[in-house]
């Protein structure tokens, strides 16, 4: 038997086939023209997603966020300036005073000066003791231990520049136990020690000003000795200007000096003004202090 074939089967088929095409064809430039990417509740996440936003408004000429901004975990905050440090007090705790306004007498009453030769009173400096190369002012008794640490502060002022000169010592047998003194051979303020009570030490220890005297100016002068290391430092108008180190020390047995050295060598032609003694190391900052120059 044989089957009869229509003629115009293969010719529906194709033609059926070629309506079906067109009808996808068409629903799909009709989805992608009216909404075919779908619903925003429909997206995974994606690369193209936005970061968030911390919260506060953004400044609209691109700068930074308001200051309630939560920065992103793990940024670094931003470093802040560190407050400024408090000025340091005066120091007040001088074991020994004298301001030298019309005389000799320590505030703190217990190491009072008297005058040989001729002292006269200044009103200089809110008051000061001036020395013509003959007078000077000295207590009954030491005021430093000189083996121990301490701390010496002057107003000081030269006339001359001839001779050493001495503005604050403490007597021995021989020598000072320590000179704070202008010295003639380097034009300058000094801080002496030396390494024995000899009238020839065998070592002479000297933190000497890196700059030269201002000769009739008002200087800030102040002679640092740590007993622990046997560093001397000099500070000039509340300035470290020179160090030393003392490999030895003694003790200096005399009485606290004003315008001389032991056995009246030294003497000062200049003026004097608020000498203090400090039975330990003062700071820098407490140095600059008293010299009125703390910033």
């Amino acid at each position: 038997m044989f089957e009869v074939v229509d003629p115009d089967r293969r010719k529906k088929r194709i033609g059926a086939a070629v309506s079906f095409g067109v009808v996808a064809i068409a629903a799909t430039v009709f989805g992608f023209l009216f909404g075919a990417s779908g619903d925003d509740d429909e997206k995974s996440p994606g690369a193209d997603a936005s970061p968030p936003v911390a919260s506060g408004s953004a400044d609209p000429s691109g700068g930074p966020a308001a200051s309630n901004a939560v920065p992103a975990p793990g940024a670094t905050p931003a470093p802040t300036a560190p407050a400024a440090a408090p000025p340091v007090a005066v120091p007040a705790d001088a074991v020994a005073h004298w301001e030298l306004d019309q005389g000799a007498a320590d505030t703190g009453e217990r190491f009072h000066g008297t005058t040989s030769g001729i002292v006269t009173w200044s009103p200089e400096q809110s008051g000061s003791a001036f020395f013509a190369g003959g007078g000077s002012i000295q207590t009954r008794e030491p005021v430093v231990d000189t083996t121990r640490s301490f701390t010496i502060a002057a107003w000081a002022k030269v006339t001359e520049t001839k001779a050493h000169q001495t503005i604050v010592a403490q007597d021995g047998t021989q020598v000072s136990g320590f000179y704070l003194h202008y010295n003639k051979d380097a034009r300058t303020w000094a801080f002496v020690r030396t390494s024995e009570d000899a009238a020839n030490p065998a070592q002479w220890y000297t933190a000497a000003a890196s700059q030269p005297a201002k000769i009739g100016a008002w200087t800030s002068l102040a002679a640092v000795y740590d007993a622990s290391t046997g560093q001397m430092t000099l500070y000039v108008d509340g300035v470290a200007q020179g160090s030393a180190v003392a490999a030895k020390s003694w003790k200096a047995a005399g009485p606290l000096t004003i315008g001389r050295a032991t056995s009246g060598v030294d003497r000062l032609n200049g003026s004097v003004a608020d000498v203090q003694v400090f039975d330990r190391t003062l700071s820098a900052a407490e140095v600059a202090a008293l010299a009125g120059t703390q910033r």
